[in-house]
Protein backbone atom coordinates (compact mmCIF):
# COMPACT_ATOMS: atom_id res chain seq x y z
CA UNK A 1 0.00 0.00 0.00
CA UNK A 2 1.14 3.60 -0.54
CA UNK A 3 2.09 5.89 2.35
CA UNK A 4 0.06 5.24 5.51
CA UNK A 5 -0.63 8.89 6.30
CA UNK A 6 -2.47 9.39 3.02
CA UNK A 7 -5.51 7.40 4.12
CA UNK A 8 -8.28 8.07 6.58
CA UNK A 9 -9.26 4.39 6.73
CA UNK A 10 -7.21 1.33 5.87
CA UNK A 11 -8.88 -2.06 6.12
CA UNK A 12 -6.79 -5.12 5.30
CA UNK A 13 -8.29 -8.61 5.00
CA UNK A 14 -11.08 -8.01 7.55
CA UNK A 15 -13.23 -10.98 8.52
CA UNK A 16 -15.91 -11.13 11.20
CA UNK A 17 -18.11 -13.87 12.62
CA UNK A 18 -21.19 -13.97 14.80
CA UNK A 19 -20.63 -17.43 16.25
CA UNK A 20 -20.46 -19.80 13.28
CA UNK A 21 -21.92 -17.27 10.83
CA UNK A 22 -19.29 -15.46 8.78
CA UNK A 23 -20.59 -11.95 8.11
CA UNK A 24 -17.46 -10.38 6.60
CA UNK A 25 -14.81 -12.27 4.66
CA UNK A 26 -11.45 -10.86 3.55
CA UNK A 27 -12.63 -7.26 3.12
CA UNK A 28 -9.90 -4.81 2.09
CA UNK A 29 -10.14 -1.15 1.07
CA UNK A 30 -8.74 2.30 1.71
CA UNK A 31 -10.46 5.68 2.01
CA UNK A 32 -8.46 8.73 1.01
CA UNK A 33 -9.11 12.23 2.38
CA UNK A 34 -11.91 14.14 0.63
CA UNK A 35 -13.45 10.91 -0.67
CA UNK A 36 -17.15 10.11 -0.72
CA UNK A 37 -17.92 6.47 -0.05
CA UNK A 38 -21.30 4.79 -0.06
CA UNK A 39 -21.92 1.52 1.72
CA UNK A 40 -24.85 -0.34 0.19
CA UNK A 41 -26.19 -3.84 0.45
CA UNK A 42 -29.17 -5.94 1.43
CA UNK A 43 -30.47 -6.11 4.98
CA UNK A 44 -28.23 -8.41 7.00
CA UNK A 45 -25.31 -8.17 4.57
CA UNK A 46 -22.86 -6.77 7.15
CA UNK A 47 -22.92 -2.99 6.58
CA UNK A 48 -23.44 -2.05 10.23
CA UNK A 49 -21.06 -4.78 11.36
CA UNK A 50 -18.35 -3.37 9.09
CA UNK A 51 -18.85 0.12 10.54
CA UNK A 52 -18.72 -1.25 14.09
CA UNK A 53 -15.47 -3.07 13.30
CA UNK A 54 -13.98 0.05 11.68
CA UNK A 55 -14.75 2.06 14.83
CA UNK A 56 -13.32 -0.58 17.16
CA UNK A 57 -16.73 -1.38 18.68
CA UNK A 58 -16.50 -5.00 17.50
CA UNK A 59 -13.33 -6.98 16.93
CA UNK A 60 -12.60 -8.75 13.64
CA UNK A 61 -11.70 -12.44 13.60
CA UNK A 62 -8.94 -11.56 11.12
CA UNK A 63 -7.36 -8.50 9.53
CA UNK A 64 -6.07 -5.06 10.44
CA UNK A 65 -7.70 -1.63 10.57
CA UNK A 66 -6.08 1.77 10.76
CA UNK A 67 -7.78 5.13 11.25
CA UNK A 68 -5.66 8.11 10.19
CA UNK A 69 -2.61 5.81 10.10
CA UNK A 70 -3.11 4.50 13.65
CA UNK A 71 -4.26 0.94 14.49
CA UNK A 72 -7.91 1.19 15.58
CA UNK A 73 -7.13 -0.28 19.02
CA UNK A 74 -4.68 2.58 19.73
CA UNK A 75 -6.67 5.35 18.03
CA UNK A 76 -7.86 8.03 20.46
CA UNK A 77 -8.42 11.20 18.39
CA UNK A 78 -12.17 10.62 18.10
CA UNK A 79 -12.92 14.30 17.45
CA UNK A 80 -11.75 13.59 13.88
CA UNK A 81 -14.80 11.39 13.38
CA UNK A 82 -18.42 12.61 13.27
CA UNK A 83 -21.08 9.98 13.85
CA UNK A 84 -24.73 10.07 12.79
CA UNK A 85 -26.74 7.31 14.52
CA UNK A 86 -29.21 5.20 12.55
CA UNK A 87 -31.94 5.22 15.19
CA UNK A 88 -32.75 8.95 15.39
CA UNK A 89 -36.39 8.17 14.67
CA UNK A 90 -36.84 6.36 18.00
CA UNK A 91 -36.52 9.44 20.20
CA UNK A 92 -38.74 9.72 23.27
CA UNK A 93 -41.22 12.46 22.36
CA UNK A 94 -41.05 13.69 25.96
CA UNK A 95 -37.26 14.02 25.99
CA UNK A 96 -36.77 17.62 27.21
CA UNK A 97 -33.76 18.67 25.07
CA UNK A 98 -34.10 21.19 22.26
CA UNK A 99 -32.57 20.69 18.83
CA UNK A 100 -29.93 23.27 19.79
CA UNK A 101 -29.03 21.36 22.97
CA UNK A 102 -28.68 18.09 21.07
CA UNK A 103 -26.37 19.74 18.52
CA UNK A 104 -24.35 21.40 21.33
CA UNK A 105 -23.79 18.00 22.98
CA UNK A 106 -21.48 17.11 20.08
CA UNK A 107 -18.78 19.63 21.03
CA UNK A 108 -16.69 20.66 24.03
CA UNK A 109 -16.24 24.39 23.59
CA UNK A 110 -19.85 25.42 24.21
CA UNK A 111 -19.42 28.13 21.57
CA UNK A 112 -22.77 29.55 20.49
CA UNK A 113 -21.25 30.59 17.14
CA UNK A 114 -20.06 27.03 16.42
CA UNK A 115 -23.48 25.62 17.33
CA UNK A 116 -25.27 28.09 15.07
CA UNK A 117 -22.86 27.41 12.19
CA UNK A 118 -23.44 23.63 12.37
CA UNK A 119 -27.21 24.11 12.53
CA UNK A 120 -27.10 26.50 9.60
CA UNK A 121 -25.04 24.03 7.53
CA UNK A 122 -27.69 21.37 8.19
CA UNK A 123 -30.53 23.78 7.36
CA UNK A 124 -32.15 23.63 10.81
CA UNK A 125 -31.33 26.95 12.44
CA UNK A 126 -35.05 27.78 12.50
CA UNK A 127 -35.68 24.66 14.64
CA UNK A 128 -33.13 25.50 17.37
CA UNK A 129 -35.68 26.07 20.19
CA UNK A 130 -37.98 23.16 19.31
CA UNK A 131 -37.85 20.04 21.47
CA UNK A 132 -36.30 17.05 19.72
CA UNK A 133 -39.50 15.02 20.26
CA UNK A 134 -41.57 17.60 18.37
CA UNK A 135 -39.54 17.27 15.18
CA UNK A 136 -40.30 15.08 12.19
CA UNK A 137 -38.00 12.16 11.41
CA UNK A 138 -36.21 14.12 8.69
CA UNK A 139 -35.74 17.14 10.94
CA UNK A 140 -34.33 14.90 13.69
CA UNK A 141 -31.94 13.37 11.17
CA UNK A 142 -30.69 16.87 10.30
CA UNK A 143 -30.20 17.65 14.00
CA UNK A 144 -27.92 14.63 14.34
CA UNK A 145 -26.10 15.56 11.14
CA UNK A 146 -25.49 19.03 12.62
CA UNK A 147 -24.28 17.33 15.82
CA UNK A 148 -21.79 15.31 13.76
CA UNK A 149 -20.64 18.43 11.86
CA UNK A 150 -20.09 20.58 14.96
CA UNK A 151 -16.55 19.37 15.64
CA UNK A 152 -15.58 19.84 11.97
CA UNK A 153 -14.60 16.16 11.62
CA UNK A 154 -12.40 14.74 8.90
CA UNK A 155 -14.60 11.65 8.60
CA UNK A 156 -18.39 11.34 8.94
Amino acid sequence: MPEVDKYIIEAEHISFRYGEEEVLRDVSFVVAPRSYVGLVGANGSGKTTLLRVLLGLSFPSAGKIKLFGVPVGAFCDWRKIGYVPQNVFRVDVNFPATAEEVVASGQFSGSYVVIQKAMSRAGILHLRKKRIGELSGGERQRVFIARALISDPELI
